[in-house]
């Protein structure tokens, strides 16, 4: 699309109009949200259908409501492309086209909708109401359902785009669990989260642990495999690995036991929108290092809280 075609259709999107554009998926009908109405009562159109579309990810994520943070990375990891991404039950699947067009809509700096309309033939004829027709119609591609974890309302809805093996390695999530001496805190943590993740049907979230000072091959203390083993869980596999070994960039979330890890972290470039410190709130996880059973197993506890927090987080 030229750039003058592309701006006439902002311009016809902000005074209200609706447009049809042409993608390689088909005819989609665009129109504000505020618009909505206009824009269903297009012939032949259907409302289950219907998605929230803008100029960018970015833009996308803050029409959205409060979302996780395996829908974020589906978001930036799928789009722009062939695919329809539901993050959350009460609002509408996420559209955003490879096409030329769609940088040009960030100006708007307002939610659109966008519907498929029913037609392998340029609409002009058959919807009078449109304001501006852009593209020439070839036939529009069938669309199949993968759902990528129902029980988070998460949902990918392909057309001619990524396979469904290719959708759900994008939807994997990468998570290291952090303390100082890979030891104690973050090997709990660890097996914690694997136990749970596992009990809320999501596998494809991968869990390591590694420590900011640790040193390379040392078991799980006698104390933290007790806590575990009390748990029905085992660390008996553990061996500590140290931070500095480790190619960070592959990891999509840190869990840090304290500030000063993170802090730590920071020092090697990770930005703090993939830092996380567990039980925040109270100052992150007291070390047991040192300690009797019963510090370990207030620690386990404390592990065992934050959990649930950290995968309804995901």
């Amino acid at each position: 699309m030229a750039p003058l075609a592309a701006t006439e259709v902002a311009d016809a999107l902000a005074r209200g109009g609706l447009v049809a554009v042409h993608t390689a998926q088909g005819w989609l009908a665009l129109a504000r949200a505020s618009e909505r109405g206009r824009l269903l009562g297009l012939a032949g159109v259907s409302a289950q259908r219907i998605a929230l579309t803008g100029g960018d990810t970015a833009l996308l994520g803050e029409f959205l409501p409060p979302h996780g943070l395996r829908a974020r990375i589906l978001l930036n990891r799928l789009l722009p492309g062939a695919v329809a991404i539901s993050v959350a039950a009460e609002a509408p699947p996420v559209r955003l086209p490879d096409h030329p067009l769609w940088p040009t809509l960030r100006s708007l700096r307002t939610p659109l909708l966008a519907v498929p309309l029913p037609t392998s033939d340029a609409p002009a004829t058959r919807w009078p109401e449109l304001s501006i027709v852009a593209g020439d119609g070839v036939p529009q591609a069938g669309e199949s359902e993968v759902v990528v974890h129902a029980g988070k309302a998460l949902k990918v809805i392909t057309s001619a785009g990524p396979s469904t093996e290719a959708i759900f390695d994008a939807a994997r999530l990468h998570l290291l669990c952090v303390c100082s001496g890979n030891t104690c805190r973050s090997p709990m943590l660890s097996v914690l989260l694997r136990h749970h993740l596992l009990s809320r049907g999501m596998p494809e979230v991968r869990v390591e642990s590694a420590g900011a000072m640790a040193a390379e091959g040392n078991p799980a203390s006698d104390h933290a495999r007790t806590a575990m083993t009390a748990r029905g869980l085992s660390l008996d596999s553990h061996r500590s690995r140290p931070i500095d070994e480790l190619e960070l960039g592959l990891y999509d979330r840190f869990l840090c036991m304290t500030t000063a890890h993170a802090a730590f972290l920071r020092q090697y470039g990770i930005p703090d929108e993939r830092l996380c410190v567990v039980n925040a709130d109270a100052g992150g996880v007291p070390d047991p290092y040192g300690g009797d059973q019963e510090r370990y197993d207030r620690c386990a506890e404390t592990l065992e809280r934050a959990v649930v927090a950290i995968v309804d987080g995901l």
